[in-house]
């Protein structure tokens, strides 16, 4: 069951996680804001109970900047659910089409939406271990883990950036290890796999010459 404190917030199902940046702020190079902690989540679209909890809360926060806001809010704060082909704002990005990040792999993320996530403050990362809940280190879980995050929807109106609805990380629960996802590099693992079963030196089926 998908819990959350108010209709603004969301807790999802067991999702991926991709780029975490849970211990320490980062900004890439390309970015004009300042560093915070961040991480990007792979919800299945099957994942019904996740996405209708999301829908939920979407819709809180709009009604939320219009009540704020007025109806200025209502005309022009309507950010999109799911990011359009050529957009550049949506609270989803559907990794089935053009906007899928190139540095995740089609295969990986076949049949997934991505939405990313920070906040200026340090989130919680847990794991649930002999029924308790204990708090993991940067070295505890990478891209590609399987985890439940709890996340808030909110209306904004800023003086230069405009109206809108955004989302922001609460807090992190590991639930089980997964495949690296998103590092940009092979995993040793990946790399050595033969090794496990083969000598730890070449087998010499091919001893030509290389610079022959």
């Amino acid at each position: 069951m998908i819990m959350a404190k108010r209709p603004e917030d969301v807790r999802t199902g067991t999702v991926r996680i991709v780029w975490p940046h849970l211990f320490a702020p980062y900004a890439s190079e390309n970015q004009d804001s300042e560093p915070s902690y961040s991480v990007a989540i792979l919800i299945d679209k099957e994942d019904k109970k996740t996405l209708n909890a999301i829908n939920a809360a979407y819709k809180a926060a709009f009604e939320a900047g219009v009540k704020k806001h007025g109806a200025k809010f209502q005309s022009k704060g309507k950010t999109p659910l799911i990011r359009p082909d050529g957009g550049n704002k949506g609270i989803l990005i559907d990794c089935d089409s053009d906007l899928r990040p190139d540095s995740l792999d089609a295969e990986d993320v076949k049949g997934c939406y991505l939405m990313n996530l920070k906040r200026k403050n340090k989130p919680g990362v847990v794991a649930v271990q002999d029924g308790a809940l204990v708090h993991l280190g940067e070295e505890d879980i990478q891209g590609g883990d399987y985890c439940q995050v709890t996340l808030s929807m909110y209306p904004y109106n800023h003086p230069q950036g405009g109206m809108g609805i955004s989302k922001g990380l609460n807090n992190v629960c590991k639930m089980s290890d997964g495949e690296p996802l998103g590092t940009g590099s092979a995993s040793a693992e990946s790399d050595f796999a033969d090794m496990a079963s083969a000598s730890a030196f070449g087998s010499g089926d091919n001893d030509e010459d290389p610079f022959a």
